[in-house]
């Protein structure tokens, strides 16, 4: 889907709105209620608004904003090995969901110039095949 600039750029700024709608909720809340999930909208919206850059840049900043508000908010772990678990737990969505989304924008569109490329064949055949002698007329009355 084709967006206009403009519509790019309030698509962009709503994502980071919501963005820090959420990062305002998760910093009042205690550690123990996630939001992990939220912010992945916001990588979502990101990368159906702004491409897999975007996309790819909200899943970073959603990362390094989680990891740092559970080292800010001292968040306990028995083992400093879990700290950077949870780190790669939030890592691999927000970077796996832009990608899949850019790969699926892509098979779309490769689907559509398909489409269209056999909707033209089939126009050029039924064109042709209306000029042949003795062929049934077409809409146009021609045979």
């Amino acid at each position: 889907m084709a967006f206009s600039p403009r519509q790019r750029r309030l698509g962009l700024l709503g994502a980071a709105g919501l963005f820090l709608v959420i990062a305002y909720v998760d910093n009042a809340t205690p550690w123990e209620v996630g939001f992990s999930a939220f912010y992945l909208v916001t990588v979502i919206l990101a990368s159906l608004w702004g491409g897999l850059r975007w996309g790819l840049g909200f899943g970073l900043l959603a990362t390094g904003t989680i990891f740092g508000m559970d080292l800010l908010g001292g968040k306990p772990y028995g083992l400093p090995f879990y700290r950077y678990w949870d780190l790669f737990n939030n890592l691999v969505p927000n970077l796996l969901t832009p990608l899949a989304i850019h790969w699926v924008q892509k098979a779309l569109a490769r689907e559509r110039a398909a489409r269209e490329g056999l909707q033209a064949a089939l126009s050029e055949v039924q064109e042709l095949r209306a000029r042949l002698p003795g062929a049934d007329p077409g809409p146009d009355g021609r045979g």
